[in-house]
C-alpha cells in the first residue's frame, strides 16, 4: 500500500516534466466522443432518499442533503461518460 503513495506522485511528475514521453504515436486521430449531459436527471431512489432526509432530518441541513444530491448526479454523469467512452473504445 505504501508503494502506491509513492507511485502516483512519480507518475504525475513524469507527465509534467516529460510530456513527450507520454504521448504515443497514433495511426489515426481518435473518434470524437459523444457529448455528455451536465447532470443526469433525478432517479426514483434518489428522490426517496432526498425526501426522507428532508422530512426526517438527522443532523444534516437541507443544504447539505441537496448538495449531496447534486454531487451524486454530477458523479454519475462523469461515470456514465467514461463508461461509454471505454465501451466505445473496446468494441
Amino acid at each position: 500500500m505504501e508503494v502506491l503513495y509513492l507511485w502516483y506522485p512519480t507518475c504525475f511528475l513524469m507527465h509534467v516534466l516529460y510530456p513527450e514521453k507520454c504521448v504515443g504515436e497514433r495511426a489515426s486521430p481518435p473518434a470524437p466522443l459523444p457529448a455528455r449531459p451536465a447532470v443526469l436527471p433525478l432517479t426514483v431512489p434518489e428522490v426517496r432518499h432526498v425526501l426522507a432526509r428532508l422530512i426526517w432530518p438527522s443532523s444534516s441541513s437541507a443544504y447539505r442533503v441537496l448538495a449531496w444530491s447534486w454531487w451524486r448526479r454530477c458523479h454519475q454523469s462523469v461515470a456514465s461518460y467514461y463508461h461509454t467512452k471505454r465501451r466505445l473504445k473496446a468494441g
